[in-house]
């Protein structure tokens, strides 16, 4: 499983899976109330949108967090006096790490030497649900209006994909939408810009 395997194999982004998916569990389940309030989201389309923002939140947690659990697991070899070297005992290190970071209140356990972490970790958490939540918010309310631009009905959302390019206001990024009539790119900035430019654009070559 890439939740077991050991730092340093063909699987190491994801090394700390288990981990992770343990401290996020929470708020995927905030994210799941928040989107069950969006009342014009059919159950299949907020089920999209929730693994697509869960799967965000982990990557953006496991980012965050494999350093510190490198220390931990590092602290935890150099404690275990007497043990014997070699591949067996690497494993089972490992793999008591692992349980030991799976472990509710885990993180709360590791204030007293990193006070920072705690909140850290529930800034990052806050911002991707509520990014989360208010594009489900938006979808729902943009769905009539996709019509010109998809050259019929946006139909039901099928995908999404969240992080393409940089994150602005609070975790937005762009992202793609698919619905039954198209696919379409969201770009967390006001167009008024681009309409006034292409308006001036118009006036300068309307000769």
């Amino acid at each position: 499983m890439v939740s077991g395997s050991l730092p340093g194999t063909s699987n190491e982004t994801e090394h700390f899976a288990r981990p992770v998916r343990s401290i996020a569990r929470p708020w995927r389940d905030e994210l799941a109330r928040r989107l069950a309030a969006v009342g014009s989201l059919g159950q299949q389309e907020r089920d999209v949108l929730l693994e697509a923002g869960h799967t965000t939140l982990l990557r953006s947690l496991h980012a965050k967090l494999s350093r510190l659990f490198l220390i931990e697991l590092h602290a935890m070899r150099l404690a275990e006096a007497g043990a014997e070297a070699g591949g067996d005992a690497g494993k089972a290190t490992w793999d008591a790490f692992i349980e030991q970071a799976c472990e509710e209140g885990y993180l709360a356990r590791l204030g007293g030497r990193y006070p920072s972490v705690g909140p850290r970790v529930a800034a990052v958490a806050r911002l991707s649900v509520a990014a989360t939540a208010d594009f489900a918010e938006r979808v729902a309310a943009d769905r009539a209006l996709l019509g010109p631009l998809l050259g019929g009905p946006a139909g039901e959302v099928r995908a999404v994909e969240f992080g393409a390019g940089d994150s602005h206001r609070g975790g937005l990024t762009v992202s793609q939408v698919d619905f039954e009539g198209g696919t379409v790119m969201y770009k967390p900035r006001p167009s008024e810009i681009d309409v006034g430019l292409g308006a001036l654009l118009d006036d300068l070559f309307a000769d």
